[in-house]
């Protein structure tokens, strides 16, 4: 996609359908007053051209279970290891030491996916890409020796790291704690990784594109990382937001119905973006006409999707998707793996609908249940059926490669 000639009607149609997707709010919390139109792309965009992000997720949220893991947030980071895998990208995904068990089963078997796909040839195994599993242990109370080691293992983590994308991770409320939606501590049990966004970020010098180490904030209640970005729409919309309310910001707020699809949804811009990029001229102009055929002009899409800001710059909205897909435009990384989906299968980097489920198994195999209902049979999350998920599973999946 050279930045001269612009871009196709199908893919700012795909993106937007994306972000309206995403969008949804199935479970009435209010997640729409969390929206930031046109940060999504902006996420997207970061995903596309980081070389080895930090994945950060974990939610423990179930007090009185053991592990108190719930299974949104863990799914959706598997998700961005499995493209990572098939793209030939190094990943790190951290979480709490509580959590462990969970997140780094699905993630090892997500990794495993990644790996055995039709993008292998080209990727070839000698890329040098790797997974990279940590996890942190929560300070013990009042204990400031503990929590020095345990900040300074946090930002230890983010070592090598381009990006940090956090998806339904447990973020810092302005008392210092971490609290579930209904205003329980959790702070025994939640190390302080948002000191590891924060070191990612602290890397950024510009020297690298206005992509590098940005970070990327994925959630659907407000008490999660990233969610300071709208800090005040959370406490005058969500159900008690004066107490939950995080404060850690980010540079690209998805604001989801549930946070898993939010993971997914970047995989398909992603794909979206990566297709785009891919195109030779003559395919652009078919494409355009296609869509402009199908009624898929970028006009028809943004009328699901409010304007974006006209001022971007501010947390969450970092730069403009106008921006940010001209900063993919110049990105090696971006065209690299451009060449590896070009002719590949619609949805090659978005989960299967098998593939989720093998996940969603095996996340409830390690002990995570669902954080509504507490259902550990690894087919309900927020409160609803597998098969509510897969249907926008699919959705997004078509989305990822636009005609």
């Amino acid at each position: 996609m050279a930045a001269s000639r612009g871009r196709s009607r199908a893919m700012d149609a795909a993106l937007r359908a994306l972000e309206s997707v995403t969008a949804q709010d199935p479970g009435k919390r209010g997640v729409g007053h969390l929206f930031l139109p046109g940060a999504f792309v902006g996420a997207a965009c970061v995903l596309a051209a980081s070389k080895h992000p930090l994945v950060l997720t974990g939610f423990p949220c179930r007090l009185a279970d053991d592990p108190p893991t719930e299974n949104d947030g863990p799914a959706g980071a598997a998700a961005i290891v499995r493209l990572c895998a098939r793209l030939g990208k190094s990943v790190t995904v951290a979480t709490d030491a509580c959590n462990e068990d969970v997140v780094s089963k699905v993630v090892q078997l997500a990794w495993e996916q990644g790996h055995a796909d039709s993008l292998a040839a080209g990727r070839g195994e000698a890329s040098g890409s790797a997974l990279t599993m940590r996890a942190v242990a929560a300070a013990a109370a009042g204990d400031e020796a503990d929590a020095a080691r345990a900040l300074r293992e946090s930002r230890a983590v983010a070592a090598g790291c381009d990006a940090a994308i956090a998806i339904e991770r447990a973020g810092r409320a302005a008392d210092g704690s971490y609290r579930t939606m209904r205003g329980l501590r959790m702070d025994h049990i939640v190390a302080p990784l948002g000191a590891a966004a924060e070191a990612v970020a602290a890397a950024r010098d510009g020297s690298a594109g206005p992509l590098s180490c940005r970070v990327v904030g994925v959630g659907d209640g407000g008490n999660e990382m990233g969610m300071g970005a709208v800090v005040d729409q959370v406490r005058a919309h969500i159900a008690l937001g004066e107490t939950v309310a995080c404060v850690e910001e980010c540079d690209f707020l998805v604001a989801a119905g549930v946070s898993n699809w939010g993971g997914w949804a970047l995989c398909a811009g992603a794909e979206a973006l990566f297709r785009e990029l891919a195109r030779d001229e003559s395919a652009y102009a078919a494409a355009d006409a296609a869509a402009a055929e199908a009624g898929m002009s970028a006009d028809a899409a943004a009328a699901a999707v409010p304007a974006a800001p006209a001022t971007p710059g501010r947390p969450g909205l970092a730069l403009s998707p106008d921006e940010a897909i001209a900063a993919v435009c110049t990105s090696e990384e971006a065209a690299r793996c451009a060449g590896l989906v070009a002719g590949s299968a619609p949805g090659v980097l978005v989960p299967s609908e098998a593939e989720e489920v093998a996940v969603m198994a095996a996340a409830a195999a390690a002990g995570a249940r669902d954080g509504i209902t507490g259902d550990q049979s690894g087919t309900m999350c927020d409160g609803m059926a597998w098969s509510e998920h897969a249907a926008v599973l699919h959705r997004l999946r078509a989305l990822g490669a636009p005609v």
